[in-house]
């Protein structure tokens, strides 16, 4: 990939995401609002981005403009919407995925442009069930959910399939995709 994703937030979640980047070797930069978080990832190297809000600035700091995807990751939905819209709002054209804690959010973080929305309730609940019924360990599972459905997914430039082509789909792992084309 020549590109570059954003990571938008940090939280519980995070971690796994850039893990997956980390082995990935795909470029990103991380843009959070939280001092001590940066510090600690500054520390270990990571390209990050504090501020007090995620506004155009943010975004532009961040590389939005070579950027192929922004991954909004934060458990605040209001949030992640604010964050969708600021995205979108620079550039229609780019590939946007986020997490939402509740399932009455995925519908508004579609209408601010979200491409890729996971249900973490969902997704959690059939990583349990799938645990339970195959002994694979969770963190095998969440790792291949994220690997096969999210974030390589985001970080690879979007292909056309079509002018004006929409199609939702919701996978195994609560994860629903929009496959309209952007770009």
């Amino acid at each position: 990939m020549s590109g570059h994703l954003i990571v938008v937030g940090y939280d519980t979640w995070t971690d796994a995401v850039i893990e997956l980047l980390r082995s990935s070797k795909i470029s990103y930069s991380i843009l959070l609002t939280d001092k001590e978080a940066a510090e600690n990832l500054r520390s270990e190297g990571e390209e990050v981005v504090c501020v007090s809000d995620f506004n155009e600035q943010a975004f532009r700091d961040a590389g939005i403009d070579r950027a192929d995807a922004v991954l909004v990751a934060t458990l605040d939905d209001q949030q992640n919407i604010l964050a969708v819209l600021t995205a979108t709002d620079i550039d229609e054209t780019m590939t946007v995925g986020t997490f939402t804690s509740r399932e009455r959010d995925g519908p508004k973080l579609r209408r601010a442009g979200a491409d890729v929305i996971v249900n973490l309730g969902q997704a959690v609940a059939e990583l349990i069930a799938e645990t339970a019924l195959t002994g694979a360990e969770p963190q095998q599972l969440l790792e291949e959910i994220l690997a096969e459905e999210t974030i390589v997914e985001l970080a690879q430039p979007a292909q056309v399939t079509g002018e004006g082509t929409e199609s939702h789909e919701q996978s195994d792992a609560g994860i629903e995709n929009d496959a309209t084309t952007k770009r």
